[in-house]
């Protein structure tokens, strides 16, 4: 999968034969806990960001955890299980977001 994120990026920096943006599809890229901040290959995308304003970005950090206390008072990080999961949510654009349990229920 590093290696076809790397072919796409290389691909969407270069933009079409003129040089320009390809508009769609934008890829959207799920930042979670474990976001491969260090990686060599983050650079790249980060410079396809710079230069085009894609790919999306869907923040997760954070959303998928909450606050409890125990009984003496104790404050611990716990799983939110109402948050949205990133496997369970698609980005369609930049404000759509569709979640996937709820279309299964239909």
């Amino acid at each position: 999968m590093k290696l076809v994120n790397r072919v796409l990026i290389e691909v969407y920096t270069a933009g079409d034969r003129t040089g320009s943006v390809f508009t769609f599809p934008i890829p959207t890229y799920n930042v979670t806990e474990d976001f491969p901040r260090e990686d060599p290959d983050i650079d790249s995308l980060f410079e396809m960001t710079a230069k085009y304003g894609i790919p999306y970005f869907q923040n997760f950090v954070g959303s998928q955890f909450k606050v409890s206390k125990d009984k003496d008072g104790n404050v611990t990080k716990v799983e939110n299980p109402d948050a949205y999961k990133p496997g369970a949510v698609r980005s369609m654009c930049c404000r759509l977001q569709l979640d996937l349990s709820q279309l299964e229920k239909r």
